[in-house]
């Protein structure tokens, strides 16, 4: 159960080849979002994120908009926007998001009533 007070805390990678379900599973991830929805799931690494997600037996549930991972990094307004609408369906929640990028990259994102806290 979600807690409306606390921040929602987004993994946003470029790649999920260098991901652990393990971890992830412990970091209690409950939404697995695909920040590539022009792709329509067809994009190189589709297979890999709907694997990912069977195996934490979550959905994969594309984004409006596209996000691109070196916005979120520069915490550019837009990506910041993108992310702030979901972080509304998921207080106190793990959220993993896949955004356009070089592969291999990561940033994490914590964001509240307040704002956003961008690491990575």
């Amino acid at each position: 159960m979600s807690d409306l007070q606390c921040p929602a805390r987004f993994i946003v990678v470029s790649s999920v080849d260098d991901l652990d379900v393990e971890t992830l599973t412990e970091d209690r991830v409950a939404a697995v979002y695909d920040g590539r929805p022009a792709a329509g799931g067809s994009g190189p690494m589709a297979g890999d994120l709907l694997a990912l997600a069977d195996r934490l037996g979550l959905p994969v549930v594309p984004t409006e908009q596209r996000v691109l991972l070196e916005e979120v990094r520069e915490r550019a307004p837009y990506a910041l926007a993108v992310l702030s609408s979901l972080a509304d369906l998921h207080r106190g929640e793990t959220v993993l998001l896949r955004a356009d990028g070089e592969p291999g990259g990561r940033v994490d994102v914590a964001i509240d009533g307040d704002g956003a806290l961008v690491a990575g």
